[in-house]
């Protein structure tokens, strides 16, 4: 099956030559994490599950994708189904013991969910913090 998405509904021009390599990331992301949307009521928790994502396929390099370019993209949607946290979890944890774990970060299931739940709460004071999209 392909992965189709559409970015007609975001705010800003996403696909220009700076924004277009972050936007592909988070197209491609959408199957990791099981959110295929980033929506204004869950443009926090798509954060969180993609910091989950970038924590266990990074080396420490500090790469890490922004939550103001995550709700840049609120709009793009794509055909990836959307699966409740728990599920998301559960395939976080079942990576780190499936025998493709030598790819990825080594993290216990109770750090999967300290990693998930800091970036929420980082999530959640950038919206609490910001007025029109502008940082205060």
């Amino acid at each position: 099956m392909s992965l189709n998405w559409d970015v007609t509904n975001t705010t800003t021009d996403v696909t220009t030559e700076a924004e277009y390599p972050i936007t592909d990331k988070l197209v491609w992301s959408t199957i990791a994490i099981d959110l295929g949307d980033i929506t204004s009521s869950n443009v926090n928790y798509f954060y969180a599950r993609l910091r989950v994502w970038e924590t266990m396929v990074h080396d420490s390099d500090g790469l890490f994708t922004t939550f103001e370019q995550v709700s840049k993209r609120i709009g793009l949607r794509t055909n990836v189904a959307n699966k409740p946290v728990t599920a998301f979890f559960k395939k976080m944890t079942d990576i780190q013991h499936n025998g493709r774990s030598l790819f990825y970060k080594q993290m216990s299931p109770n750090a999967i969910k300290a990693v998930y739940y800091t970036a929420l709460a980082e999530a959640e004071m950038a919206n609490t913090f910001s007025l029109d999209g502008l940082e205060l």
